[in-house]
């Protein structure tokens, strides 16, 4: 099975992003933890639900600060994070396939061996 392409399409007129983003979930010292490694951006709540509504405030943060960005300094933000624009479609920016290392990831965040990793692919509008 092939994996999603990420994506983020910048909608100037309309002050919004389109996202579809890979991210991790894992628990961490009684916490649950929402990564998305595309963007270098984690939540954490005591439960699932709760990781992900600050997972959305801090993904709101994210583009809110890189809307309000002039054109320029918003594609060299993104390039930062491995992010290019599609050639074809002006507003679109993609990303090399992120791999997440479990090894590497685990090693980032100080976790056990057995930290069980769920992989799921969010679409945001």
């Amino acid at each position: 099975m092939s994996r999603l392409k990420e994506y983020l399409k910048i909608e100037n007129g309309k002050g919004r992003i389109k996202m579809g983003l890979h991210s991790v979930t894992f628990d961490d010292h009684g916490h649950v933890i929402i990564y998305v490694p595309s963007l270098n951006i984690s939540a954490y709540g005591d439960t699932f639900e709760e990781a992900q509504e600050m997972l959305e405030v801090a993904l709101d943060d994210f583009c809110e600060t890189l809307y309000s960005l002039p054109e320029p300094q918003r594609t060299e933000e993104l390039k930062k994070y491995g992010w290019n624009r599609n050639p074809l479609f002006k507003k679109k920016f993609e990303i090399s396939d992120s791999f997440v290392d479990k090894e590497g990831l685990l090693k980032n965040f100080e976790l056990s061996d057995d930290t069980k990793v769920e992989e799921t692919f969010l679409m945001i509008a």
